[in-house]
């Protein structure tokens, strides 16, 4: 039940983030950052609940088909509320830090298996 939770989730997420990321007026990035601050919001008012059923479908299916950041902001918050400044210092820096160069090195391999563009 909650594999079926977690795609329903997904399908509408997904489809939420292309309808948004197409009809807002900020273009990309602006766009990414409000669709992610967004799912952050919505995560973390998803928190307090107590039901598996909401966590599925609405946490980690649509969240996290919207915004994977989501997750993230909120790891962070119970870093920060948990007094791990170490901890919370390294992850913020490392993921980000990873995600990017991580796309840098994608879209440099990508020069030897396909044209960019």
């Amino acid at each position: 039940m909650a594999v079926a939770l977690v795609a329903i989730g997904g399908l509408v997420g997904t489809v939420c983030r292309y309808l948004l990321s197409s009809a807002l007026p900020f273009g990309s990035l602006g766009s990414i950052m409000l669709i992610n601050g967004a799912g952050s919001f919505i995560i973390g008012v998803l928190v307090k609940q107590d039901t598996s059923f909401m966590w599925a479908l609405l946490a980690i299916g649509f969240c996290g088909a919207l915004t994977t950041f989501s997750m993230m902001a909120l790891d962070c918050v119970k870093l920060i509320q948990q007094e791990k400044w170490g901890p919370f210092l390294l992850y913020v820096f490392g993921t980000n830090s990873v995600c990017i160069i991580g796309c840098w090195l994608g879209i440099l391999a990508s020069k030897f298996v396909g044209s960019w563009r």
